[in-house]
């Protein structure tokens, strides 16, 4: 296994875990592991493809995650439950964002599947690879925890003309000693937008009906282009605040709702619209649908 292909493993965790946490963490010797076995309580799994293919696991001891997810969250988790799980697959997805971007750099396009969270003591990973994997683990106030990585090139290499046998910026070697580089700079809630919004249409009743399915086909690309820009900027910022992604990821399904709502609308209208023009004068409705009649005929007499 390429050395190269771990490094941005190790800087995107570094990076993720210090920007959005905000936890200072000690980096140890990287290793070897030949079992399934997990390192930690619960891991977050998540498969690649690209130009490198294999698998990623952060795997957190469970008090070090129940501390991770409250410094992000700022609550306090005595034990792992739901949103405990939910921040470790999140954790997993900015992970693997941010080591994408480092990969990039080395004119790698990978692309990353939806991450899976397991549970339990001595659960088990099972990589994409048939192969070794390589564990780096971390330690921090709360515990430990351990990016464990299982990945190959698919891309053919020249050889380098050149060994170059200084370490570069960022790049570690496998005694665990680091260079560190300047982190990436986040995308803090400040400077995200606000969320999107849209009024509902004014004067609508004052409308023909041409009008009337003219502005609500103008909202319905107004939606469309909204929903949008929030899938593109979930994909683009991986290091967006955590509760800002949640906010952003929530108000997807409400778009999908406002959209189907106004192409029934829009069809409602153009039924009005192709309906034959009648006499507008008031119609009397019988007060039963049998039309019985209000008053019994007379018996008639033998």
């Amino acid at each position: 296994m390429d050395v190269k292909l771990i490094n941005p493993f190790l800087l995107g965790a570094k990076d993720v875990l210090s920007t959005m946490a905000y936890v200072e963490m000690d980096i140890g010797k990287p290793y070897v592991k030949r079992d399934s076995l997990a390192t930690g309580d619960v891991s977050g799994i998540i498969g690649l493809t690209g130009d490198a293919i294999g698998s990623l696991a952060i795997s957190f001891s469970e008090a070090c995650i129940c501390g991770i997810a409250g410094s992000m969250l700022g609550e306090t988790f005595a034990n792992a439950n739901q949103e405990v799980f939910d921040a470790v697959g999140e954790i997993t997805n900015m992970i693997s964002g941010a080591s994408r971007t480092y990969l990039e750099k080395d004119s790698l396009t990978v692309w990353a599947g939806i991450p899976s969270v397991v549970f339990g003591k001595e659960h088990r990973v099972k990589h994409i690879l048939q192969s070794p994997s390589i564990v780096i683990p971390f330690s921090t106030k709360f515990g430990s925890f351990f990016v464990d990585v299982c990945i190959k090139s698919t891309v053919k290499r020249a050889a380098e003309a050149t060994v170059q046998t200084a370490k570069r910026p960022g790049k570690f070697a496998l005694d665990g000693r680091v260079t560190p580089v300047a982190p990436a700079v986040p995308a803090t809630e400040e400077a995200m937008p606000e969320m999107p919004s849209l009024a509902a249409p004014a004067g609508m009743a004052e409308l023909t009906l041409d009008g009337r399915i003219e502005l609500l086909k103008k909202q319905l690309e107004e939606t469309k282009a909204v929903k949008e820009s929030l899938e593109n900027l979930l994909r683009e910022k991986p290091f967006m605040n955590f509760q800002m992604r949640q906010k952003y990821k929530s108000a997807i399904p409400v778009y999908d709702k406002k959209i189907k709502r106004i192409k029934l609308d829009i069809t409602a209208v153009e039924m009005l619209k192709n309906m034959p023009a009648g006499d507008d004068s008031p119609v009397e409705l019988p007060r039963h649908y049998q039309n019985y009649p209000t008053k019994k005929p007379p018996q008639q007499r033998n």
